[in-house]
């Protein structure tokens, strides 16, 4: 059975769900998203989004080296995200080294 093949991808179906009365995702989950398309997996897996307020995103960044690799593609990375995202207001990014576990 072609389950797989008859899926349409999450990033073309998020965008219709919430012109369709009240939105079924919030903002930051649209983000999160739509994080691996923003920065590529080799960073989304060492990276996540985690807040949302005032246009501002907070990402925690697993450690020191991928932040310094993150810090100078943060506009590219905001671009990205007002163009698949051009709803939701990103004003920019506050890169953060995530609290070890």
């Amino acid at each position: 059975m072609a389950f797989a093949a008859g899926m349409e991808q999450a990033k073309s179906i998020l965008p219709r769900l919430l012109h369709h009365g009240t939105p079924v995702f919030t903002n930051l989950e649209l983000i999160q998203g739509y994080w691996q398309e923003a920065v590529g997996p080799l960073l989304a897996v060492r990276s996540a989004p985690v807040r949302l307020a005032g246009g501002w995103l907070a990402v925690d960044v697993e450690g020191l080296p991928w932040l310094e690799l993150m810090t100078p593609m943060r506009s590219q990375i905001v671009e990205c995200l007002r163009s698949e995202l051009p709803d939701i207001v990103v004003r920019g990014i506050r890169f953060r080294l995530k609290e070890p576990a």
